[in-house]
């Protein structure tokens, strides 16, 4: 074998099955792409490294080190060093979660899914021998393990970013992290997760055996936006047992979800050898079973037996199975979601005065709040049951009722079952995007030293308060806003830079924030007179 340069410039294509993957599951990805480069008369290769390994060592020895690798003399670590210009890190195998109650859609691991997990010492060194070895090449790193282990941003990462490692660290987890957990993670340089959210109902992420809710996901995507960490993430929908409504409830939700991460990719239920839903197929419903199209191309000269044998992916049918419409309305939802997102932000802050919260999720909008609704606010940070917050608030059962029929209205705030989630984030460690300053240039007024205020949700100690309706911008323009090309303008927000002013409006103290809403302003107006401009003139009868 050559030097690892020297095999990247091979005229032939080769592919890797790395160690340790069971030595009788094929390799379908690289099977499919071998044959798509013979269609084109292009040369490949497919290197089973875990076959050759296995006929090395013996199946038995094989099996063993697979499970448990005792010393980082095997598996990758014997053959990273010829293929890869960066080694892969990999801090544990199988899943911790999928250990005591496994994901009914997940067949990743197989018979290996007992978790198994590199000590936090020998994380560290490894991962900052890869900084020492490799650093100066490159910046990024995505851990291989199928989800991060439970003690790792505790104690690995705060290790690492005291050791200098500034590698970009990219992990699978657990929606189920904690506030300080993932700021933790940020601090450490990690700057992408993907999330095993999977669904926005928490009746279906019980069906899921998820182990997660509905608040546990959006508090997670809320937090991950705060520290600006980018969230992957996929909706997954149709599982048996799951009730058409909760699609409707779905998409209906996602409205008030515009500002946070969106899907990366939505997709029908699949089902996956070593899956409970493949295991246990007729508990679910499930029947019709016969392997995904592709394998006929790939396999074309078994029989289908052996195919189905051979076959990881399959298609299938279950009693009481949606119609093809079912998730037409949650897709539309969505799509907007993706849209929108640029422009879409939610955030709060305090003033000597009170708060403000600011909304460009839709219209752009801006109210002042009494300084206990902020309280409230902050109180449903991290999901909170309400029957608990006149305790930790110090407020009448009936003036918290207020608030949460006053916050709900407005849509700042998601309740489900006997909990409650703030979706708005505080400002100061979030800033919000570029196109958000966009959206709420739309509300400066006169010189650009006031934002027009929509609105004000009082301080109440009896709950009799009501919640005052001001004007608001017009449709047309909250449509247009966050369009027009990018600027180089961008302030870093501060609650200091606003104030409350006697009237109840919004007043900017910040001459650049001012300055910079104001050349979004502009900007947008001449892009929109350019665009009316230009559809008269295509509809000018010639």
């Amino acid at each position: 074998m050559h030097e690892r340069k020297d095999l990247r410039l091979l005229p032939e294509v080769v592919f890797v099955n790395t160690p340790f993957l069971s030595p009788n599951r094929p390799a379908l990805g690289a099977s499919l792409l071998q044959a798509e480069l013979s269609r084109v008369s292009r040369e490949s290769r497919v290197l089973y490294l875990n076959i050759m390994l296995a006929a090395r060592i013996g199946a038995v020895a094989y099996s063993s080190v697979a499970d448990d690798p005792p010393v980082r003399l095997l598996g990758e670590w014997l053959f990273s060093p010829w293929l890869w210009t960066d080694d892969p890190e990999e801090g544990s195998r199988g899943c911790w979660w999928g250990q005591h109650e496994n994901c009914v859609f997940c067949g990743l691991n197989g018979a290996e899914l007992k978790h198994r997990q590199k000590s936090v010492g020998r994380a560290v060194s490894e991962i900052a021998e890869l900084w020492d070895n490799y650093g100066h090449l490159t910046r990024e790193i995505a851990a291989t393990d199928n989800i991060m282990p439970a003690n790792y941003p505790g104690s690995v990462f705060p290790r690492l970013k005291e050791r200098g490692v500034d590698f970009e660290i990219h992990y699978e987890v657990k929606a189920s992290l904690r506030k300080d957990e993932v700021q933790a993670l940020a601090e450490a340089g990690v700057k992408g997760l993907q999330v095993g959210v999977e669904s926005l109902s928490t009746q279906v992420l019980r069906i899921m055996r998820k182990g997660t809710t509905l608040i546990t996901n959006l508090q997670c995507l809320k937090w991950m936006l705060e520290y600006g960490l980018l969230a992957h993430w996929n909706l997954l929908w149709g599982f048996p047992g799951e009730a058409p409504s909760e699609s409707v409830k779905c998409a209906q939700l996602v409205r008030r979800l515009l500002h946070l991460p969106p899907p990366l990719g939505m997709h029908p239920v699949r089902l996956d050898r070593f899956s409970p839903l493949f295991k246990n197929a007729a508990d679910f419903g499930i029947h019709a079973i016969c392997p995904k199209p592709a394998y006929s191309f790939v396999y074309g000269r078994l029989s289908p037996e052996v195919v189905k044998e051979l076959a990881y992916f399959f298609d299938f049918d279950y009693v009481n199975a949606p119609s093809a419409e079912y998730a037409v309305d949650l897709v539309h939802a969505v799509n907007t979601w993706r849209s929108r997102h640029s422009s879409a932000g939610l955030f709060h802050f305090s003033t000597g005065q009170g708060g403000v919260i600011v909304d460009t999720r839709h219209e752009p909008l801006v109210y002042t709040l009494g300084a206990t609704c902020v309280r409230v606010l902050d109180a449903m940070d991290g999901g909170t049951r309400t029957n608990d917050l006149p305790r930790i608030l110090s407020l009448t059962e009936e003036a918290v009722s207020y608030y949460l029929e006053a916050l709900d209205e407005k849509s700042w705030i998601v309740r489900d079952g006997p909990s409650a989630l703030t979706l708005s984030t505080r400002l100061g460690t979030y800033q919000p995007s570029t196109g958000v300053l966009r959206a709420m240039a739309r509300l400066i007024r006169g010189n650009g030293a006031a934002l027009s205020t929509s609105g004000r949700i009082h301080d109440t100690e009896s709950g009799k308060e009501m919640v005052c309706q001001g004007r608001e911008p017009s449709r047309a323009a909250c449509s247009r806003a966050g369009k027009g090309p990018r600027s180089a303008h961008q302030t870093h927000l501060t609650p200091e830079m606003f104030a409350i002013g006697d009237d109840g409006s919004v007043l900017i103290r910040d001459a650049r924030l001012s300055e910079t809403l104001e050349h979004f302003f502009r900007e947008q107006n001449r892009v929109e007179g350019a665009s009316e401009w230009c559809e008269l003139c295509v509809s000018w009868p010639c």
